[in-house]
């Protein structure tokens, strides 16, 4: 939806490389289609006259993130393997990097790992060896920039905040060398209401239990993942009817001290590397 109109910009969808960057065991025909899938994309990006844009969170998270203990075997690249398969294929990519209060971001990712069957509450993932050893590494964004500057060059990566973007999407166009004649404001989607996060939980419960007795994960993915999905796009009934309860980020995000100190220490990295103030932003800082 951020995105401009086709006749200004090549958008490579996430179909169209999934397979090839992120899956660590190709399906149809193993590495010989991988790489004939990859000299594809290559050729495309070679033969356009316009800014050709491939945009995935995996590449920067680790291909855990979004795993509960409900997914099927992992076969994913970590995203420093899927890097190396850019850099090979696309040497001349330029990177964008968009960063996002970390707060605001694990309240996110949490609500997206509920909607995956995830049963734990907020305060077990965040002291989860998950979260400290695999995520919290990757939301050091010091560390995530300067492997992207090492393997790209520090000229070919850029990074813009979230909360500017969603400000004005014209930052975002500027990033990707595009004029801001065709900008339009979109709507952000919103949070998931806290009393919605809680019963989605609940009935992951549920869920998990029928698995457990050998209920088939297909099965309910097609059946009642489907008709939850359909139950939940009311949840702005319930913001409406309890502004008390409903309003996103209210999920009791008590972080220990070791995460605040490392956040603390990496966001101050962060505020002299751009020079931006992120005490404007509500970041973590010292």
């Amino acid at each position: 939806r951020l995105l401009p109109k086709q006749s200004e910009i090549c958008f490579i969808d996430s179909p169209q490389y999934h397979n090839a960057l992120l899956k660590r065991y190709y399906p149809c025909g193993g590495e010989q289609k991988r790489i004939e899938a990859l000299k594809h994309l290559s050729s495309i990006v070679t033969a356009s006259n316009l800014p050709v844009v491939m945009s995935n969170e995996n590449l920067c998270m680790p291909s855990s993130w979004l795993d509960t203990h409900r997914a099927r075997q992992n076969n994913k690249f970590s995203w420093h393997e899927s890097n190396e398969l850019i850099k090979a294929y696309f040497p001349k990519a330029r990177i964008l990097i968009v960063v996002r209060n970390q707060q605001d971001w694990i309240c996110s990712w949490y609500q997206e790992r509920i909607k995956r069957v995830e049963t734990k509450s907020l305060s077990q993932l965040l002291s989860s060896s998950l979260f400290m050893d695999d995520i919290l590494p990757s939301l050091c964004y010091t560390k995530v920039i300067e492997e992207y500057s090492k393997l790209f060059s520090a000229n070919s990566v850029k990074v813009i905040l979230f909360e500017d973007m969603i400000k004005d999407i014209g930052c975002f166009y500027s990033a990707i060398g595009i004029k801001g004649n065709t900008i339009k404001n979109e709507k952000v989607k919103s949070s998931m209401s806290h009393v919605s996060l809680l019963m989605r939980r609940n009935t992951n419960k549920i869920l998990s239990f029928l698995l457990d007795r050998g209920a088939s994960f297909e099965t309910i993915e097609q059946s009642v993942f489907k008709l939850l999905k359909e139950l939940y796009s009311y949840d702005f009934i319930i913001k409406k009817l309890s502004n008390n309860f409903a309003k996103p980020n209210k999920y009791n995000l008590s972080l220990t001290q070791e995460i605040i100190s490392i956040l603390k220490t990496d966001n101050a990295k962060l505020h002299n590397l751009l020079g931006k103030n992120f005490h404007n932003y509500g970041y973590l800082l010292p």
